[in-house]
């Protein structure tokens, strides 16, 4: 049943009141743009949830804390895994996600305010389910690997698994 007054706090009221508490809880775990350009990083950017890209599109990754378990888990000695929010999804998600994603090893959390193609940018290669992000990593020259099923997965420089196992 269709109640705007419940749409309403949870997107407006809800959602920034959400937002300002992570802010003041993740700001000191948030990696800044001077750190980024000194660390050797991939980077995979959160999707919104719920969302028809994940939830049609790639149904095996809807839990993008476990994707990124396996990213970070893959990735050669060196290379750390930057993870960025969603602008849509500030405020969406529990601190709780948040934590476990910096209980990860060799995972951190960049600043969302962080336009993502400087993040590209400085990065060795763009991890993703089905974003565009992984359009703006071709244009800039980088490596996309993504897990589900993208309209440019056909070019150079895309690689698209279908499991897990295949990441290293």
């Amino acid at each position: 049943l269709y109640n705007p007054i419940k749409i309403f706090y949870k997107t407006y009221i809800l959602q920034n009141i959400r937002a300002l508490f992570l802010k003041k809880h993740l700001s000191s775990k948030y990696l800044n743009f001077e750190e980024i350009k000194r660390t050797n990083f991939a980077f995979f950017p959160l999707h919104t949830e719920p969302e028809v890209s994940l939830m049609v599109r790639a149904p095996h990754c809807v839990n993008q804390i476990e994707i990124i378990r396996n990213i970070a888990r893959s990735l050669p000695t060196g290379l750390k895994l930057l993870v960025k929010e969603h602008p849509v999804a500030i405020g969406k998600r529990k601190f709780g996600f948040y934590r476990k994603l910096l209980d990860i090893p060799n995972v951190n959390l960049v600043n969302p305010s962080i336009n993502a193609q400087e993040i590209i940018s400085n990065s060795k290669m763009v991890f993703t389910i089905n974003s565009s992000i992984g359009q703006d990593a071709i244009i800039l020259g980088k490596p996309v690997i993504c897990f589900g099923d993208v309209s440019y997965q056909v070019l150079p420089n895309v690689l698209r698994l279908k499991s897990f196992e295949n990441i290293g």
